[in-house]
């Protein structure tokens, strides 16, 4: 009887989980054939809308991978990024968890290019049904809601997380106060971060502009807006690759200069002369993309001295003095790693499993903070991005003793 009483619930909460998963698929099916629509993509915004401001013109610009332990020195991308400007797009619609802008025009994809997107990409746009090079089939969402006036939006795929958003999106805000379109009444939509960090900063670049309005987009809302004052993002994404590659990011120089002047260099001057808390940092991680022999490795660390630590355990301040005065950081492939533009001269080791060893955002972003990176992959446990994966110790001590 005493086993009845585990087993029968368990059995009874996996069907009824089963049961949910069905409907929702069978829901989101119906709701595909009856509301789905498809739209022409739009290729040139400035042939349809009209520019308010030009930030910057197209340029190219290198992405470095850093040296992959026993397989390869440091490599270097070059590729063009496009011009950064700001649209008035009217009636223009848009949603949390996509990068798409519905208009009457159209629908403007920003990260969609005519070369290798057809090919390669795996867009995470949590709308888009299906796209051929010339249109794109888009679910709307149960409700919708107008915004009056002007808005510009930091919303996207993964906006929410604090790497995507710090290249991706909040230098939107930073070229709109720079442009002059944040001294007049303007809504800002952005996530509901849950983040201290990111709000943090965009809070504290709006005590600038008392006339934006601070607004939070929910899910499952689409938000039709009077005039969007949009802009691509700061920095490319595919969101996911079909195929194994290097990384497709390219971040313009002046989206990291933006970085550096408004979040980075403001908060260093601040910390800069902290006493020194701990000089050896060990990033964990234990969600996916984990290492199946953590508990040797960590021991090992832990024996060496390392302070362990996940990024989001930490205020803004305490994030940037720890990363600032640290000499030596170890981790797990994560955002946290993101927190290397905040280095005075650190030496970095990224345990990460093999589809996101050529990483390049990380070490591009902070090339100039630190003094030595090294990235050392093993055996990924599938065939997926997120899969967990495992590194001998061995291997690991090596490439430790390399950048001591």
């Amino acid at each position: 009887m005493k086993i009845l009483k585990k087993v029968i619930p368990s059995i009874v909460k996996k069907t009824l989980y089963g049961l949910y998963v069905k409907i929702g698929s069978f829901y989101r099916k119906y709701r595909i054939l009856k509301y789905a629509k498809t739209y022409p993509l739009i290729k040139n915004p400035k042939d349809i809308f009209p520019v308010l401001a030009r930030i910057s013109d197209a340029s190219w610009n290198k992405m470095y991978t850093p040296e992959i332990f026993g397989i390869c020195k440091e490599r270097t991308m070059e590729a063009i990024f496009p011009e950064l400007e700001f649209y008035s797009m009217k009636n223009a619609t848009i949603s949390l968890g996509s990068d798409i802008i519905s208009t009457e025009h159209g629908v403007w994809w920003d990260k969609y290019n005519e070369e290798d997107f057809m090919t390669l990409c795996t867009p995470a746009d949590n709308n888009v049904i299906s796209y051929t090079s010339d249109s794109i089939r888009i679910l709307p969402s149960r409700k919708q809601q107008f915004i009056c006036g002007k808005v510009i939006s930091l919303t996207g795929v993964w906006s929410y997380a604090w790497s995507h958003c710090i290249f991706e999106f909040i230098c939107r805000l930073f070229f709109a106060g720079e442009a002059g379109l944040l001294n007049q009444e303007v809504t800002l939509l952005t996530d509901n971060y849950h983040d201290e960090n990111i709000e943090y900063i965009i809070s504290n670049f709006l005590k600038n502009y008392p006339q934006v309005k601070w607004r939070f987009a929910q899910t499952g809302i689409d938000y039709k807006c009077e005039e969007l004052m949009a802009i691509r993002c700061t920095g490319t994404n595919y969101n996911e690759a079909k195929v194994y590659w290097d990384y497709r990011l390219v971040i313009p120089e002046v989206t990291i200069r933006k970085i550096h002047e408004y979040i980075v260099d403001p908060i260093v001057e601040k910390i800069k002369n902290n006493p020194v808390k701990h000089r050896k940092v060990f990033l964990s991680r234990h969600s996916n993309r984990k290492l199946t022999n953590t508990e040797e490795v960590e021991k090992f660390f832990k024996e060496q001295g390392f302070h362990f630590v996940e990024g989001f355990e930490l205020s803004f301040e305490e994030k940037v003095d720890l990363f600032y005065h640290a000499t030596e950081i170890v981790g797990l492939h994560s955002s946290a790693w993101q927190n290397m533009i905040f280095c005075k001269n650190a030496k970095c080791l990224m345990l990460v499993n093999n589809r996101y060893a050529p990483e390049m955002l990380f070490y591009t972003m902070a090339k100039e903070n630190v003094q030595a990176w090294i990235n050392v992959c093993g055996m990924d446990v599938d065939d997926t991005r997120r899969s967990d994966f495992y590194i001998p110790l061995d291997k690991i001590k090596a490439a430790y003793e390399s950048i001591k």
